[in-house]
């Protein structure tokens, strides 16, 4: 019954009843034929683990049956061809899939040059669900963080660069688009690394070596800041200490010094570093006001010739 399934090319059949067989007399003077014959069904089902065992099965039973032992030699090398046709396949769904992945870069980087930030954000986030862990992946994070740039939001733009430099420790970038995301964020420490290490990587890197003194001076001012403040902390308690002593109500003259406050000229020092400040550079509003010789550099640093990078 099995052989007549198998004639008419019905393997599910003919396996249930070499099953039957086997279960009705699994080592009589017949059953290497048995096993045998349900060796040939799971080939033909593709099922070769369990073809290749009943191969076995079959010559422990009869070893002088050469039909099996053929057969066992047909089913490995059906294996080995079925695992590089699965290796290829596998092969092809990652280019494919890579090949995806990359033309959503290309549509976001299509949409940055035309300044349309929301939809290049939109593209690189289909490119990363797409490939998120690629060899072009730490690509797309690194443009998704330039995105974010543009759109204020540094913090996303500092995780994506990280991401990117994770996957690429080498990818110079990522680096100088960290270091002008926490520079944005007001980690002056932070940025003055991130650029050290991107011009380490790209030591002509123009925007780079701008934004590192950049920061430099900004974290200059910042302690300075700091410091000051500190110094008029502790001149207020001395005051206010000097005033409980003589049991009187201290009140800070019109002109502002030494009356336990910030003095106008140090009140008015901050009023000319303010923040929002108007610059062109990476179509950011950088911090810069107050700090001479310091200018934004008069390109656009996203801009570029390379292909399948901004």
């Amino acid at each position: 019954s099995g052989n007549a399934f198998m004639k008419n090319k019905q393997f599910e059949e003919a396996l249930d009843q070499y099953n039957l067989a086997i279960d009705t007399s699994a080592d009589g003077p017949n059953s290497h034929i048995y096993y045998f014959n349900r060796a040939a069904a799971y080939r033909y089902l593709k099922q070769y683990s369990e073809a290749a065992d009943d191969c076995l099965s079959s010559l422990e039973l009869n070893d002088s049956y050469d039909k099996a032992r053929t057969l066992l030699v047909k089913i490995r090398d059906d294996e080995k061809k079925r695992l590089a046709e699965d290796k290829e396949a596998e092969r092809r769904e990652a280019e494919d899939i890579i090949r995806q992945a990359d033309e959503y870069k290309d549509s976001g980087n299509a949409f940055m040059k035309d300044k349309n930030f929301e939809e290049a954000l939109y593209e690189y986030n289909l490119a990363i669900e797409t490939s998120a862990d690629g060899p072009n992946s730490h690509i797309y994070y690194s443009n998704r963080a330039a995105a974010y740039c543009y759109l204020g939001q540094y913090s996303e733009a500092a995780d994506d660069c990280l991401s990117s430099i994770e996957l690429n420790d080498s990818y110079e970038k990522a680096y100088s688009r960290y270091g002008l995301s926490l520079y944005f964020l007001g980690d002056y420490e932070g940025s003055i690394d991130a650029y050290r290490k991107s011009l380490e990587l790209a030591p002509d890197n123009k925007a780079s070596l701008s934004y590192l003194a950049k920061a430099k001076a900004r974290l200059a001012v910042q302690q300075e800041n700091e410091m000051q403040d500190d110094m008029a902390n502790k001149l207020n308690l001395g005051q206010e200490g000097l005033g409980a002593g003589n049991g009187e109500e201290f009140v800070q003259d019109e002109s502002g010094e030494g009356c336990g406050g910030e003095s106008n000229e140090l009140s008015q020092s901050r009023d000319d570093e303010g923040e929002g400040v108007e610059a062109s550079y990476y179509g950011f509003s950088p911090p810069t006001q107050g700090l001479k010789g310091f200018d934004p550099p008069a390109f656009d640093p996203f801009d570029s010739d390379e292909g399948d990078e901004i």
